[in-house]
């Protein structure tokens, strides 16, 4: 963190300029969440030599956060390690729930940042921060330093962490952790995550009987659902997969409830028709949630819309259903529909024509040449865009590597794009950034790729920053595995081999058993598996579990990968039972379920053997 320091007094010069003229010194390079907060700030007229204190103790000192988080914090603060640190829970309007108790070598931390109970950090009020940052963009932050946008803030450096209800699936509130910026380490943010996921945790647990019936029943659902839209609701709560989630914007939650009321009250499943806005119409079953006479909620499961036409609403809504329409998330070439790649096609979008330096990073085999070509599809139909191969230069050597990029760079319209950054030597690196300095400001566009570990660029030197003026990150495929059947789809139209014979299906349990695995090597390698896969495939118009690979199948019977929810059920079952001791009966109790409940979880989580059960 000493680079951090040094670096503080230029920052802070930096956001001087910015606050006088809306822009940034040339020289400056500034992460680009931390320019957008900057420019939410100034927005906000706020200034920065001014904490702008807003104090509401009632309102924010009690509630399931705080009662969540409070032990968690406390027990949290003994494990950091000697690292004078302190976390901070702030509710989702930003202000402070609870607060780790102040020691000797925290006090003046919780002093600097005006840190107590009911103090708001929105970031409308106080800028670039820890708290109001995270409510923000609902993503994860880390700022150091001169990074945020209050003088008095600019000697902590605050990693945080969003708390989402695990039932409500909702943003609720913040995890904080902030310290000196010269006790500030990479442990930090692997730790506020941690903590972070055990308040979720916990509220879980505090949910009532009801809610969690209706997540239960989504759960089992959705592993059936063979990628149909589901939506499992209450009058409180609601939970849909992808598929789902627009439609909901369509028609919203309300709609939804009344539809399903019919079911309700019969205690009996019911099949029926929903009416989108556009007039078109969708088929549906209505189950009831409940156990035994009781009744909390409904199981709703759509399928394709029942009129027809060239064009429809629906075919807009649900993943391939032919739509003509492009989606908000839609990238050209590529295929997706999860919320982790709405998140990179929303970043691209707002990239626009801004033609600044570009960084794309993420694991080998996710896509990052693609996502480039994507994005400049228009340069290279003109053939003005240009890709040079970093791993190359070591073979050829720094001079022969430089000299062919320089050659390409005649025109300003071009885009050149260089792959594996990581590859290029010390002496190669500094020459491609020369010729940034100079052929950028007559219109060239850079674009890099980085094949990068959950820790991007922490490895890498300096001058990678300079391309990362706007940096795209391309999650893994085991993060959106929501997308392995648009991916299937679209990589078998690209090679399958006969033209005018329709592309097979892979069959429902088919991408279930792929979306089971790992993909270590991400899209390239389920692009690999489709190759391998058609050509045993015999002209079939199906794809069933059959024709897999052989060591995929194995793989895939020795277990499933847990979604996100499972995987917290599956780590509130455990917690219950190692606060009862093995105490089934007790466990049981705790989570509010029946022991034939807590049985059936136990053998379907293959919990039997885990030592917390010995």
């Amino acid at each position: 963190m000493t680079r951090l320091v040094k670096e503080g007094a230029a920052l802070a010069r930096a956001r001087d300029t910015w606050v006088q003229t809306g822009s940034l010194p040339a020289e400056v390079s500034l992460r680009p969440e931390i320019a957008a907060s900057w420019q939410r700030s100034l927005d906000s007229g706020i200034r920065p030599d001014s904490f702008q204190l807003r104090h509401d103790r009632a309102a924010a000192a009690d509630g399931p956060l705080r009662e969540a988080a409070a032990p968690v914090v406390d027990t949290r603060t003994r494990r950091l390690g000697g690292i004078a640190a302190s976390l901070v829970v702030a509710d989702e309007a930003g202000r402070v729930v609870h607060c780790s108790p102040a020691t000797r070598e925290t006090v003046r931390t919780l002093r600097t940042a005006h840190v107590e109970v009911g103090t708001s950090f929105d970031e409308t009020l106080v800028g670039t921060n820890g708290v109001g940052t995270v409510l923000a963009t609902e993503q994860a932050v880390v700022i150091n330093g001169a990074e945020h946008y209050l003088d008095e803030l600019q000697e902590l450096a605050c990693v945080g962490v969003p708390i989402r209800h695990p039932l409500e699936q909702r943003l609720v509130g913040v995890l904080n952790l902030c310290c000196r910026i010269d006790d500030a380490d990479d442990r930090l943010l692997p730790f506020a995550r941690d903590a972070a996921h055990e308040i979720e945790r916990r509220l879980y647990l505090m949910g009532s009987k009801a809610e969690r019936l209706v997540l239960e029943r989504f759960l089992s659902a959705k592993a059936r659902c063979d990628g149909r839209p589901i939506i499992s609701l209450n009058q409180d709560m609601i939970i849909s997969n992808t598929a789902a989630a627009p439609l909901l914007d369509d028609v919203g939650q309300a709609r939804i409830w009344q539809h399903a009321s019919g079911a309700i009250d019969a205690r009996a499943s019911r099949e029926g028709t929903l009416e989108l806005t556009s007039g078109r119409t969708l088929t549906t079953r209505c189950h009831p949630i409940g156990e035994g006479e009781e009744v909390v909620g409904a199981l709703v499961e759509l399928d394709a819309p029942v009129s027809t036409g060239a064009s429809t609403a629906a075919a807009e809504l649900l993943p391939g259903a032919g739509a003509v329409a492009t989606p908000a998330w839609a990238l050209d070439g590529l295929s997706g529909t999860s919320p982790a790649w709405r998140a990179v096609a929303t970043q691209v979008r707002s990239y626009g024509d801004s033609r600044l330096p570009l960084l794309i990073e993420g694991e080998a085999g996710v896509g990052k040449l693609a996502l480039a070509r994507s994005m400049f599809a228009d340069v290279d139909a003109q053939g003005l865009l240009s890709v040079f191969e970093a791993r190359l230069q070591p073979i050829e050597g720094a001079a022969r590597w430089i000299t062919t990029l320089r050659e390409a760079l005649v025109d300003p319209r071009r885009v050149v794009v260089v792959r594996h950054l990581e590859a290029l030597e010390d002496d190669a690196a500094q020459a491609l950034v020369s010729l940034i300095e100079t052929f950028e400001p007559a219109g060239t566009l850079f674009a890099g790729t980085l094949t990068s570990d959950r820790h991007p660029r922490a490895a890498h030197p300096r001058w990678v920053d300079r391309f990362a003026v706007v940096t795209v990150r391309i999650p893994p495929l085991r993060e959106r595995r929501e997308d392995l059947e648009p991916l299937l789809d679209a990589l078998t139209l690209r090679h399958v081999d006969a033209v005018d014979a329709p592309a097979p299906r892979w069959l429902p349990e088919t991408v279930a058993a792929l979306a089971r695995q790992e993909w270590s090597a991400n899209v390239r390698e389920l692009e690999t598996l489709v190759r391998r896969v058609l050509a045993t495939a015999a002209g079939g118009r199906e794809i069933t579990l059959a024709q897999l690979p052989q060591d995929l199948r194995e793989r895939d019977e020795q277990g499933r990968v847990l979604s996100c929810l499972e995987r917290l059920e599956r780590d509130a079952l455990v917690a219950a039972l190692e606060a009862a001791r093995g105490n089934k009966a007790e466990a049981a109790a705790q989570l509010g379920i029946s022991r034939a409940t807590l049985y059936r979880k136990i053998r379907a989580f293959g919990l039997e053997a885990d030592r917390v059960l010995r």
